[in-house]
């Protein structure tokens, strides 16, 4: 079985996601393409949010041990520490240990299925004010990060006369028609309510 390294840099992070199968490999993939913040790996948590750079690397270059290699002398001047503990290896040593294959996986720009996604619900709401539509995107995104849907889950946004007069569109899920949610914006921020 293949094993990769993935190289993470975001704003206020850089490391490294070592020794990965090929099944952990796809997850952050899928996470970088439908622009989610973050994913677990075997129990820890890996933000993307920010990301400035992605890279993964296979390991065919690898003689000897893994952790023989990070405690070489040649890889310790790459060691980048998060505490007191090794948190990623520079670019560098990541090409010592194997093949940039970062063109092979990383494709197009990060969160690019959820732009599609966004783009799909959207031509279905010819009939929705252009004001509006910001806030059923804002709706969204915020299901997305609180809940996990995604837009594909929904229906067209249709007007809702039971919700308030700030309010008016609602989202209805496909597979329960009678389960729908609607968001009331205070300055910044979105409440999102349900119903039933």
């Amino acid at each position: 079985m293949n094993k990769y390294n993935i190289y993470i840099e975001n704003d206020t992070e850089l490391y490294t996601i070592f020794e990965t199968s090929e099944t952990d490999l796809k997850r952050v993939i899928d996470t970088y393409e439908i622009g989610k913040e973050d994913v677990f790996i075997n129990g820890r948590k890996y933000v993307l949010k920010g990301l400035k750079e992605i890279r993964v690397f296979d390991m065919s270059k690898l003689q000897g041990s893994f952790n023989e290699f990070v405690n070489s002398s040649e890889a310790k001047a790459f060691h980048q520490f998060q505490g007191n503990r090794i948190s990623g290896l520079e670019i560098p040593a990541l090409y010592m240990m194997g093949k940039d294959l970062t063109q092979d996986f990383i494709t197009k720009d990060y969160g690019w299925k959820k732009q599609i996604e966004e783009a799909t619900i959207l031509n279905q709401v010819s009939s929705v004010p252009v004001a509006h539509l910001q806030k059923i995107l804002k709706l969204l995104m915020a299901l997305d990060n609180t809940y996990g849907f995604k837009s594909t889950d929904f229906a067209a946004p249709e007007p809702s006369d039971l919700d308030t007069p700030h309010v008016g569109w609602r989202l209805r899920l496909k597979n329960f028609p009678k389960y729908y949610f609607f968001f009331k914006e205070v300055g910044e921020v979105v409440f999102i309510k349900h119903l039933p």
